[in-house]
């Protein structure tokens, strides 16, 4: 009889002593405002600016915006007469919607027997009390972020049961001021029961009150320096409650154990430990529970963080687009590339319809080169070869009506005929100054032919559209710094200008200059190497010889001033407000924010460009960035 009564009065106290004790007219309160989480229950229950997994679902939903990827967090508390008390949260960032987050608060217990005015032992019941949580939050202005809670409140007492729905709001915001006291400084505001939610498990209506958190979390710091120690602070006020305070800080050896420390107004003193281990971390606490009304409980969570980060998936999200682009692009040129044969075949089979044979086979010929095999271009290849001929015939035909002499004539015939033969056979392979030379030789013979003196023009200019598109090719190579293939290509177009001096002049010109900028090329990669081998001397001397090829390229200067800065950097003694600087960096990559880190040492080098303990930190800090890089790949 007496374990039932201790049963019932324990029920009573957890549900209902906070707002007694701590009101000044009577009231009551959720049984949940215990909070959950062993990590924040050990520093006090001061949790609502300091969001560091999924239990911030309770503490302050605007803090999950703060949690980098997706968590899962499972609470257990052991309290007296086999009465549960558990939480269960799972948060999942998001690229640019905000984080969602759906957590369940329970406290339960049986066994419970239902008792007369005459105390007659009658029916076994039981409490059971639920709270169910779909949480989001989005960050809305710089640093600034709200979040809500929509829950569903499930009460059962014995056979009576009810159901209610209620909202709870939060604000967190994070100030990026720089100032040794204000410098990450946190600050969270968080209102349950923004509408209350309406419980009748029994006879009478009652409401879950409303209550108002606010807190601050500030790691501290010593100078300039950031200390390991992280203060917490609540403030809470309910509808029939006075204000109470909720104190704590955490002490974190390289974030993988902590120690914590707490006061809560209601149960005193709290401690509590935690470890981390890859993506799970351990939590456990100890407090009194209803202000040492009953012997002290254990708390334990658990968390474990999973998938893909915010950083990871913007990345992946760029990654996407970048490959999206490039298949757009190559959609692009082949459409551009299928355009260009539709256009050739049209534009030969005019010239061939208008007896232009000469455009015509160059047309066709040019579709083969782009689409090797296409069967329309071969076949209308063999039907213009076999005009060209026809018309060869028959102008030989004419040239024989003009010989007196049998012999003389088949000569020619034969002579004329070879060489022009020869100059198709060149322009079928694309070698114009070979056909042109084949042609000349016929032209000797048969110096009024217009057809070949057409094929000659014709050709010339043909060969003239190839060199130019040749040297636009070696030009967009240049651009690109592949200076040993545009100077292959400009040779190709030097061959082919070969008897045009005006081009020659053109062509040998741009060799020379790609060849002046192979060498500062060739300086530049040895400069690299030496670079790369931390060679300073070496690395500056090869860059120097660079810039006096090339003075106004900027990134062979960028490197030449780095390896300069090193090879004759030095010991140097710093102003006081530079040390200051120094050190405030130095705390920044403590923890393991190395970009900003590095800004602040490289203003520092603006001062003092050889400092050698500056460009030291640089160096190590950009090692770190770059190996962490290449993890994450």
């Amino acid at each position: 009889m007496k374990h039932q009564y201790s049963k019932i009065l324990f029920i009573l106290v957890v549900c209902f002593l906070p707002g007694l004790l701590l009101a000044q007219q009577g009231g009551t309160s959720s049984p949940f405002l215990m909070g959950t989480g062993a990590r924040q229950l050990g520093t006090g229950g001061a949790a609502s600016a300091n969001p560091q997994d999924p239990t911030a679902i309770f503490w302050n939903p605007a803090g999950l915006e703060a949690l980098p990827r997706q968590a899962l967090t499972a609470f257990y508390a052991s309290l007296p007469y086999g009465t549960s008390y558990n939480f269960i949260g799972y948060v999942r960032p998001t690229l640019n919607l905000g984080t969602f987050g759906i957590g369940i608060h329970r406290i339960a217990t049986g066994g419970i027997s239902e008792r007369d005015e005459r105390d007659v032992v009658g029916n076994e019941f039981s409490y059971n009390q639920n709270e169910i949580y779909f949480s989001y939050a989005k960050n809305v202005w710089d640093q600034l972020v709200v979040g809500i809670n929509l829950k569903v409140n499930y009460q059962a007492i014995g056979q009576f049961s009810d159901t209610g729905f209620g909202i709870d709001l939060g604000v967190f915001y994070q100030l990026g001021i720089q100032n040794m006291f204000l410098r990450d400084l946190k600050v969270g505001l968080s209102i349950y029961n923004v509408y209350s939610p309406r419980l009748k498990p029994g006879a009478s209506t009652d409401y879950i009150p409303h209550n108002i958190r606010f807190g601050l979390s500030k790691a501290l710091t010593y100078g300039d320096i950031r200390s390991p120690f992280v203060f917490v602070v609540d403030v809470n006020k309910g509808d029939k409650q006075e204000f109470h305070l909720n104190v704590g800080t955490e002490y974190s050896y390289h974030q993988r154990a902590m120690v914590r420390l707490g006061y809560n107004a209601i149960n005193g003193l709290t401690f509590g430990v935690g470890a981390t281990y890859q993506n799970f971390q351990l939590d456990y606490a100890y407090a009194k529970i209803a202000g040492g009304v009953f012997p002290g409980s254990h708390r334990v969570s658990v968390t474990v963080a999973f998938g893909k980060s915010r950083q990871e998936l913007w990345e992946l999200a760029e990654e996407k687009r970048r490959q999206e682009i490039e298949r757009e692009l190559a959609k692009e040129r082949e459409r551009a590339r299928q355009e260009t044969i539709k256009r050739l075949l049209e534009e030969g089979k005019g010239y061939y319809a208008s007896g232009d044979y000469f455009n015509a086979l160059i047309r066709f010929t040019q579709v083969l080169e782009l689409d090797e095999g296409n069967p329309e271009a071969e076949e209308m290849v063999s039907e213009t070869n076999t005009r060209i001929h026809e018309l060869r015939q028959r102008e030989m035909e004419k040239l024989a009506a003009k010989i007196q002499e049998e012999r003389e004539r088949k000569q020619l015939m034969e002579f004329v005929d070879k060489h022009v033969s020869k100059g198709v056979e060149y322009l079928e392979k694309g070698d114009y100054n070979a056909a042109i030379v084949e042609w000349k030789l016929a032209l000797e013979r048969q110096p009024d032919s217009k057809l070949i003196k057409d094929y000659i023009e014709k050709a010339k200019a043909e060969l003239l559209k190839r060199i130019d598109a040749l040297i636009k090719r070696a030009d967009q190579l240049a651009k690109k710094g592949n200076y040993n293939e545009a100077i292959q290509v400009l040779n190709e177009a030097q061959i082919l200008s070969q008897n045009d001096l005006v081009k020659q002049e053109q062509i040998t010109r741009r060799i020379s200059e790609l060849e002046k900028r192979l060498n500062v090329y060739d300086f530049y990669q040895q400069g690299l190497v030496a670079y790369r081998a931390e060679d300073w001397q070496k690395a500056m001397n090869n860059f120097e010889k660079a810039l006096k090829l090339d003075p106004n390229n900027w990134k062979i200067k960028k490197f030449y001033e780095d390896a300069k800065r090193h090879a004759l950097a030095r010991e140097q003694q710093m102003t006081p407000e530079m040390e200051k600087r120094f050190y405030r960096a130095v705390n920044l990559y403590v923890e393991d924010r190395i970009e900003e880190a590095i800004a602040i040492w490289e203003e520092l080098l603006q001062e003092q460009p050889y400092n050698k303990r500056i460009i030291d930190a640089i160096d190590k800090a950009r090692k770190q960035l770059a190996k962490r890089h290449k993890t994450t790949k």
